[in-house]
């Protein structure tokens, strides 16, 4: 859908991030470098998320006037509840920086399997009680329900089993920076951007 579509757009740059960093943690793991680990567990953190923040603000300032241009507009804005839920999908899965590669490298492995399968039964779940109830916008809660409970949860193995998290005082402030670089955005009168937010 042009939801999902858009929602991957912002979460681009995270993608490449963690990427790149992949054969580093594939190194570091295999070298038992718990210090370096850390630093790139909470380097992609930061990174990852502030990238998809400033994306996902710049495009929900932008979804409406962008709908306005498009054939079906009203239409296009009924999706906007489904975009937000899936950004904010994104955006938790960025917090968490590289926790997939640390599981997958190290050996709790396979935590990671039981952890995917129980996403994937819990989004069939959520979808099979929020769809009726909510159509696509229940769709979405539902992704961004299990996806953020996958992410977390994983996170938090991450903590108890490998003793690191990437959370730091630089991550409170790129979140406490969004709300700030958002108004300042909003409050910028580009044509069209305040269209169906006001």
């Amino acid at each position: 859908t042009l939801a999902m579509f858009m929602c991957n757009v912002v979460f681009i740059p995270a993608t490449a991030i963690a990427d790149g960093l992949n054969p580093k943690v594939a190194s570091h793991s295999r070298n038992s470098n718990a210090e370096a680990l850390v630093a790139l567990y909470r380097t992609s953190s930061d990174t990852m998320l502030l990238s998809t923040l400033l994306l996902s603000m710049g495009l929900l300032l932008a979804f409406p006037g962008l709908a306005d241009v498009m054939p079906n507009s009203e239409e296009i804005m009924r999706i906007r509840p489904a975009l937000v839920c899936l950004i904010l999908a994104r955006i938790v899965d960025a917090a968490t920086g590289v926790n997939h590669y640390l599981l997958s490298y190290s050996r709790y492995y396979r935590f990671e399997l039981f952890l995917l399968l129980g996403m994937a039964v819990a989004n069939i779940a959520l979808n099979l009680l929020l769809i009726p109830e909510f159509g696509m916008a229940g769709a979405a809660l539902a992704t961004l329900i299990s996806v953020s409970t996958y992410n977390l949860i994983k996170t938090l193995i991450v903590y108890k089993l490998l003793g690191m998290h990437p959370f730091r005082r630089r991550t409170g402030g790129i979140i406490l920076l969004a709300p700030v670089v958002f108004g300042l955005f909003y409050a910028i009168q580009f044509p069209g951007m305040h269209a169906g937010i006001d």
